[in-house]
């Protein structure tokens, strides 16, 4: 399978919260239309997310629920891991999801902490080697 990924940590304002933002982790793998059967049968092995069909000919795979990464998404990437850039972002989304996990995310300081890891995933990555 060749397709483009994306491991997303999301930070939006939310007065609802305690330190007044929401973060919340994304992941994401996107083909082309003509692969809607492979990627329905990764959703169906992987047993979580939803698939979005996009302007461009292109399905994506999208899981957000935080249970479903922590549960199934990560350990997957353990047990089949990745090479390269992607293996960095992952290590990084895998930094946050534990402070997420510990609910450091629910104070200031770990508020940073994830706005920091988040800042140097990938476009704002100045180490690009694995």
């Amino acid at each position: 399978m060749e397709g483009e990924g994306c491991f997303f940590i999301s930070i939006v304002k939310d007065p609802v919260n305690f330190v007044g933002y929401r973060v919340s982790l994304r992941f994401s793998i996107c083909q082309h239309s003509r692969d809607l059967e492979l990627m329905k049968s990764l959703m169906e092995y992987l047993g979580c997310g939803s698939l979005v069909h996009t302007q461009k000919s292109t399905v994506e795979f999208v899981v957000t629920r935080f249970a479903d990464i922590q549960d199934k998404i990560i350990p997957f990437f353990i047990t089949y891991p990745l090479h390269g850039v992607k293996a960095l972002n992952y290590a990084d989304f895998c930094r946050a999801g534990t402070l997420i996990k510990n609910k450091a995310h629910i104070t200031e300081e770990g508020l940073e902490q994830i706005r920091k890891i988040k800042a140097g995933m990938n476009r704002g990555r100045e180490n690009t080697e694995a």
